[in-house]
């Protein structure tokens, strides 16, 4: 028989904010090292923290929680990479494709340089494939790749 491997996963602390129709939902807690740290001024997740607000996400859990209890959060490496992995190679793809599609609409269309139709093809597939990505990244990440789990109580 074979053994189950222990599944990898990216924990964080959180804390529940609220409890609706048997779903709860956390808010990720301020990590201690961001802000404290000498190059917090140069950090990017420093950065992003100040501009960007913190959600509410949607967990799973059997555990009997309540609001204000903090719990540890964690999510399924393996398909979080996955899932990502497949967030940036989509629009990479589509910039090349719409490059190939600028390469042949030039030869149909009559203009001095064939390298602004690529370009623009190009920039046009890229663009579009991003708005696709970010109007279904709930969905592929969340829904269908890594739904985040309650793994215990803190």
């Amino acid at each position: 028989m074979g053994r189950k491997l222990e599944e990898k996963m990216i924990e964080e602390e959180a804390l529940v904010s609220r409890i609706n129709n048997y779903q709860v939902w956390v808010q990720t807690l301020k990590t201690s090292s961001c802000g404290k740290c000498t190059q917090s001024s140069g950090c990017s997740t420093s950065l992003l923290e100040k501009y960007i607000p913190k959600r509410d996400i949607a967990v799973d859990t059997d555990l009997s929680l309540a609001e204000g209890d903090k719990v540890l959060v964690g999510i399924d490496e393996g398909m979080l990479i996955k899932g990502s992995l497949l967030l940036y190679i989509v629009p990479l793809a589509a910039l090349f494709l719409g490059a190939i599609a600028g390469e042949f609409l030039s030869g149909f269309i009559t203009s001095p340089s064939s390298d602004i139709v690529i370009a623009i093809s190009g920039l046009f597939f890229f663009i579009s494939s991003l708005l696709i990505v970010n109007s279904m990244q709930r969905f592929l990440l969340i829904q269908h790749f890594a739904r985040p789990v309650v793994i215990r109580k803190l």
